[in-house]
């Protein structure tokens, strides 16, 4: 059972911020116990969407926030939330949620207005190949009462040769999303949109940091009782955060050198462990009465 949905702020040139952990109850969905886990973590993560969002709301009322999710989320009521809250939203929109949607754009991409005006394509040359960008959208797009602008995006990879090119596992890499917009789309700002969109995957790249490198989210103990999961994750949450803003100051970008943040974090670490206080503790910095870091945010 998906036990936590998290929340992260994914910032301009990549810096994750974990903001918000919350532990989904199977109380919550009274009447559906026979659903299967997968069903009822869906609906438990719906759920817990409408209790969350209003809060880091009112917790951070005049912060501009886009709201980026996977196509879970991909519903009336999420994007009816958004308008209350005033927020934006990039949201995935996958075969069979929102049909209504992807038959309105079906038609609509057929028009020679579409086709003139209303898609854009960039090439990119890289590596002695190229990629080949593709944008197509659609805007005011009825979904119930709301409005909301559709983006269709396609990214192929040609090798050198033009052909399409094929990673380790013998696949085209070719990829193809479709995404519903807050903001109305138009050649000037299509890709810059795309590119904040596909920045979620920064969200993904921070728990695959904290499954594999050096953070042990899977740690043994954890699994075994909820709140020691729950504290587990906060401590991690919370090492993750200090690590992020301590990579853009200027000592840890000089200290880092040509090597790996991983390979800082462990020299860091093994410091603390063999290192004794007393000596630590006579380091410049800490002898000062106040301390001042100077950041260089990407």
């Amino acid at each position: 059972m998906h036990a936590f949905v998290n929340l992260s702020f994914i910032l301009p040139g990549g810096l994750q911020l974990p903001v918000y952990v919350y532990a989904l109850k199977a109380k919550q969905l009274q009447g559906q116990e026979s659903a299967s886990d997968d069903r009822h973590k869906q609906e438990c993560e719906l759920q817990a969407a409408h209790e969350i969002l209003p809060l880091i709301k009112r917790q951070l009322p005049r912060l501009p926030i886009t709201l980026l999710t996977d196509s879970l989320y991909a519903n009336e009521p999420l994007l009816n939330l958004c308008r209350k809250l005033d927020w934006g939203f990039l949201i995935v929109r996958q075969v069979g949620s929102l049909k209504k949607i992807a038959e309105q754009c079906d038609r609509l991409e057929k028009t020679d207005i579409y086709k003139e005006s209303r898609a854009k394509k960039v090439i990119k040359l890289e590596g002695g190949g190229r990629i080949e960008q593709t944008i197509k959208w659609f805007n005011k797009v009825a979904v119930g009462d709301e409005f909301v602008n559709v983006i269709r995006f396609e990214e192929i990879e040609y090798d050198s040769e033009g052909n399409i090119a094929k990673n380790s596992k013998g696949k085209e890499k070719r990829f193809k999303t479709e995404w519903l917009s807050s903001v109305r789309v138009c050649k000037e700002n299509c890709f810059k949109l795309a590119r904040c969109e596909r920045s979620r995957a920064n969200h993904e790249d921070l728990h695959n940091s904290l499954k594999n490198r050096g953070f042990a989210a899977r740690h043994d103990y954890a699994g075994a009782n909820p709140n020691a999961c729950l504290i587990w994750k906060l401590v991690m949450f919370v090492a993750f955060w200090i690590f992020e803003l301590f990579s853009c100051t200027k000592l840890a970008q000089e200290s880092k050198g040509p090597g790996s943040w991983m390979a800082l974090a462990e020299e860091l670490l093994s410091d603390l462990q063999k290192v004794p206080w007393s000596v630590l503790s006579l380091s410049p910095s800490l002898q000062k009465e106040n301390t001042q870091f100077r950041f260089n945010f990407p």
